[in-house]
Order: structure tokens, then sequence, then C-alpha cells
């Protein structure tokens, strides 16, 4: 059960708001709500695969929700600003993109340009970290 907490929190989070019908408004009513509960999701998903299965469920959840099918990438590159969520699985999701069929081709067309920014800021975390 508690390996679970993770998906029951995103699932009552997105439950307890009653979503604007227009898709250009409901990405920026998500952002503001989710952003207040960035900090629950850090505490109750600090596991790479507590991560990696809150990513999917984020994702599984704006590929069922059409009006939130252009909030994905707006949504994780929220939580990672605000709590560097998901750049480990970011980069290992460009790397590897085979690991869920349809749910990986939609992330990796939203997110190809994020996600590349993200690998390249390890490259050059990575020039500098002798400096640190």
């Amino acid at each position: 059960m508690s390996r679970c907490v993770h998906l029951q929190v995103w699932s009552t989070i997105m439950a307890s708001v009653e979503w604007n019908k227009k898709e250009e408004l409901v990405a920026e009513q998500a952002l503001k709500h989710l952003k207040t509960y960035s900090p629950l999701l850090a505490a109750v998903a600090k596991s790479s695969k507590a991560e990696l299965s809150l990513l999917v469920r984020i994702q599984e959840y704006c590929y069922d929700n059409m009006n939130f099918m252009k909030s994905f990438q707006k949504i994780v590159v929220m939580l990672y600003k605000s709590r560097s969520y998901f750049s480990h699985l970011v980069v290992m999701l460009y790397k590897s993109r085979s690991h869920f069929s349809h749910l990986v081709v939609m992330l990796y067309k939203n997110m190809s340009h994020f996600s590349h920014l993200v690998v390249m800021l390890y490259k050059n975390m990575s020039h500098f970290s002798h400096l640190l």
C-alpha cells in the first residue's frame, strides 16, 4: 500500500478541483494548483521508482483527459523547476525511448526540447564538476 501512496496523492490532488473546460485555461489552472502541492508530491515520491511511476501517471492523466493533452510538458517542467523532480528520469527516457510504447512516444514528442536541455545541463555539470 505504501508504495502506491504517491499515485493516490496524485489522484486525490487532481480530483479535488473542478477543471476549466477550455484547454488554454486548464493548463494555467493546473500549474497553479499543482505548484501548491509540489512539496507533498516530493515527500511521497522519494525513490526513482516512485518518481517514474508518478511521471507515467501524470502522462496517462494528460493522455486520458483531452483538455490536459498540451499541459503535460508544462506540468513536468514546473515540477522539475520547483523541486528538480524527474531530471534523471527525463534523461533516461530521452536516451531509451522504447520502454513505454505509446506513452513514451507522447512523452518524447512533448518533451524532446526540455529533455535536450536537461541532458545538456548534465553534460555541462560534468565538465565543471572538478570545480565544485
